[in-house]
Parts: C-alpha cells; structure tokens; sequence
C-alpha cells in the first residue's frame, strides 16, 4: 500500500504522490480550503468513488489547506508519515529546486488540460518529477507521483482596472513563483506565492498591508546558489564543453549550494580565465537571465 501526495500549475496541474503506508484510510493535505468548490469535489464526489471502486479497502480522507501543515510544508509531512499524501501546488517548492516552479507552472506552456495530462501520463512529466523528488534528501525514496490531474486556464483577477503593462507598477499580486513572478516583478508589480485558497479573502482585504522582509528576500536569495546553474550551462556550451546539463545536475540535484561550491566548480571548467572570472561575478540576487527581455516583450 501507498501514502499520497499532488502537485498543481497553470493549465493548472495536481499531482497524486505516494509514499509507502499501511492504513486503510488515506489522509491527504489538499491546496483547497474548507467549502470551496475543489475540496467539495474531492470530498463528495471522488472520496466516495474510490471507496466504491475499492470495494471498501481503501478510503479517503481530503484535509483543506494548511489543516496540518503550512502548504510549503506537505512534502516533508508525508515524507516523514504526518500525512499519507497531498494535493498541492509543486511550484510551492521552487525555493528547494527552481525545475518545481518550471515543471508546475510553465507559463503558456499548454493549451488544454488535456495537454497537460497526456505530457504527464504519456510524455515523460511524471517521471521527470519523480527525478526531483528523488534527488531531495528530505523526501528520496520516500514519495512517488502516481498520477496528474490539471485545471483549465486561470483568469487573472483584479480589484483595479488593467488595460496595459505600465497598469502592473506597484500592484500587489498573486503569482505562482518562477518565472512569472520574475516578469511580473520587472514589469513593477510586487507578486506574491500566496495559496490560490486566499485570493479572494485577499482581494476583499487587501494584501496591501503586508511589508516585504527585504532582509528576508536577501537570505533566500544568498541561499539560492544552485539557480546558477543555468548561466553557467549556457557559458559551457559557448565553449563546447560537453554534458553541460548532466554535470550541473550532478553538481546541484539534492546539495545544498554555497558560493565556494559554485566557484569551486567554475575553477575545474576548460574555459578561458576571462569567462571564469565574469561567471563568478553573478549572484543569486544578480542574474534575471532573460527575464529582463521577456517583460519587454509583453
């Protein structure tokens, strides 16, 4: 027998992970709250289904958002036996590997939840995040994505009119983190990676009163330095450096990155002197890669 767990994104995606359990009941960790329409889903409709399906072995129990744990957290629940499983937003996790933010949220990446699907059951996604979680020490071994289940498009949702990009300076907004956030930041906007469960209580309150711990975005950042990978994959291929992509994975997958790792690494690549130099210059905080170029363009 299995525990479970889930991811959601922007078609959007929920996946169902499971690590090993032997109760009858399945206690899961939902990203929906209390009463809205996903968790009555999950609560009247599928939960009973499954209990019929099973012929009674198996039977469901769907916890709104943050009943156990903070929703950043429902990973490490299930991994050390608090939950059976989760239902959740993996672009949450993007702070422990940014390919989270990536494989749960590519932005315009799909056209129909049906897309979505077929990528994850057919396509090699849900063996791709089984790779990820794997490569975290917290949860290696201990979780296995079994299944994805996507929504259709969102619909951006503002107190204030919005007709233009320039409309974004200074508005506080709800973003999944990764890529969007980056484009929406630079465009002027301060987003946010609050659950999809408090948007309206936020609209209706204002998240404006809210301050941003810039000493706090600052460690984050210092903490991040597995997010140069990307700059350094790139330099690689410059100067025809081969398996650029498997010796950074090797590099960074599950270890905790520090500057002296990342400039260690930099020393050992057969490249000019003037390439290592520019390549250790960036920072965490510095580089934005071409995100810069992409608000441009909207």
């Amino acid at each position: 027998m299995k525990k479970l767990t889930g991811f959601l994104s922007v078609a959007v995606a929920a996946s169902l992970m499971v690590s090993d359990v032997n109760a009858k009941n399945i206690k899961l960790q939902a990203s929906s709250k209390s009463g809205d329409w996903a968790h009555r889903f999950m609560t009247e409709n599928y939960a009973p289904r499954l209990k019929a399906m099973t012929g009674g072995a198996l039977s469901l129990t769907v916890l709104p958002t943050k009943a156990v744990v903070p929703h950043r957290e429902t990973i490490d629940a299930v991994a050390n036996g608090i939950l059976d499983g989760d239902l959740n937003a993996i672009s949450y996790f993007a702070g422990r590997d940014p390919a989270f933010a990536m494989i749960g949220d590519l932005i315009a990446g799909w056209d129909t939840p049906e897309q979505l699907q077929t990528y994850c059951m057919h396509g090699g996604g849900k063996e791709i995040l089984q790779e990820m979680y794997d490569a975290l020490k917290v949860t290696s071994g201990k979780i296995h994505v079994i299944g994805c289940s996507p929504y259709s498009r969102e619909a951006l949702v503002s107190k204030n009119k919005i007709t233009t990009v320039a409309g974004l300076k200074g508005v506080k907004i709800r973003s999944p983190e990764g890529l969007a956030a980056e484009v929406f930041r630079l465009v002027g906007a301060s987003p946010s990676s609050i659950p999809f469960s408090e948007v309206y209580t936020s609209l209706e309150k204002g998240i404006g009163k809210l301050q941003l711990n810039n000493e706090r975005l600052a460690a984050d950042l210092d903490a991040s330095w597995e997010v140069l990978a990307e700059p350094i994959q790139t330099v690689m291929r410059r100067y025809g450096i081969e398996e650029p992509y498997e010796k950074l994975k090797a590099l960074t997958r599950g270890n905790v990155m520090d500057q002296a790792t990342i400039q260690s690494f930099i020393d050992t690549l057969d490249m000019p002197e003037q390439a290592k130099t520019e390549l250790k210059k960036l920072t965490p905080a510095l580089y934005t890669g071409n995100a810069g170029q992409q608000a441009k363009d909207l």
